[in-house]
């Protein structure tokens, strides 16, 4: 699974990046024979380093069907970061479900 990730006004240590790529792994491993792309954008809304609400941004591409686009805004970065990730999977889910 070849995986994006970014970030603007956030910054992404070491343990963001592997709780992302766990993360998605977890979610995503069983669909990812329709997946050929992920790219992640973390931001912070108020474009300030410390504090304000994280901006996460999902993209997940296939050859199938349209790229599936979430986008999630919470004050904490670990739980927008889990729950866009949750929420780019069900979409996906149905994705496949209609081709």
């Amino acid at each position: 699974m070849q995986i994006d990730i970014q970030s603007h006004d956030v910054e992404l240590g070491k343990a963001v990046e592997t709780h992302i790529q766990r993360k998605l792994q977890i979610a995503l491993s069983r669909m990812e024979s329709h997946i050929t792309g992920i790219s992640i954008i973390i931001s912070d809304v108020d474009g300030v380093k410390e504090g304000g609400d994280k901006r996460c941004l999902i993209q997940i591409s296939s050859a199938e069907f349209e790229d599936v686009i979430i986008e999630d805004v919470q004050l904490d970065l670990f739980y927008v970061i889990d729950r866009a990730i949750h929420r780019a999977s069900r979409s996906l889910e149905l994705k496949i479900g209609q081709v």
